[in-house]
């Protein structure tokens, strides 16, 4: 017996873009619900146990949803753990709602007597083993190795053009005027004439010359 996807949504109170029946199917295809199984059975009625991994405390006990649902397809009840869930419309509940519409309910399983946190430990843990850190190197995106001496075309191109454009070719030295040439020969022969001379354009007073006695 399959639950139709009508009847989860009138449960619900909800369209297929409510938020709780959104994350409720996010939950189901991350399969971070860990475990459905039938707590009891007689002729009217299935009583299933849930067990979600909380979306913000992942390696805390999981959210328990115990959900009732008549063999007619009706949904009798769906409570869950979790703050919101004894409005039998968070988005567990909806999770759970949704699992039983992909999956024959006469195909689950019995609840054995055992301790309950050993139906949803083992699962726990192998579901959260791909949050676990890893090193950089481990990553996938990280293993291709690539042969940076290969450019493609396009890298080829713009080295190509980046060679053949000089900036400052273009530029061109200040010319030698003749004024220019005039004033440094002059200034080259007051040096050689009197060594102690100092430009008065400066600001600097010249030193005084050597007299005779």
């Amino acid at each position: 017996m399959f639950l139709s996807v009508n009847v989860i949504l009138d449960h619900l109170g909800s369209t297929p873009k409510s938020r709780n029946f959104i994350e409720g199917e996010q939950i189901v295809n991350s399969n971070h619900l860990i475990y459905t199984g039938i707590l009891s059975e007689n002729s009217e009625q299935y009583k299933l146990l849930s067990y979600c991994i909380q979306s913000s405390k992942t390696r805390e006990d999981p959210h328990e949803i115990n959900t009732v649902i008549a063999k007619t397809g009706k949904i009798i009840s769906s409570k869950c753990s979790c703050a919101a869930g004894q409005s039998q419309q968070c988005k567990h509940s909806a999770a759970v709602l949704l699992f039983c519409s992909r999956n024959d309910l006469t195909s689950l399983k019995l609840v054995s007597s055992t301790d309950r946190k050993c139906l949803w430990c083992a699962p726990r843990d192998s579901c959260l083993e791909k949050y676990n850190a890893k090193p950089l190197s481990e990553h996938s995106c990280f293993k291709i190795k690539k042969d940076h001496l290969v450019l493609d075309e396009d890298v080829k191109n713009s080295v190509a053009r980046s060679h053949d454009f000089h900036p400052f070719s273009r530029r061109r030295a200040r010319p030698y005027t003749s004024k220019r040439c005039v004033s440094v020969s002059r200034k080259a022969e007051r040096s050689r004439e009197n060594p102690r001379h100092v430009d008065k354009s400066r600001g600097m007073k010249p030193l005084p010359q050597d007299t005779e006695e």
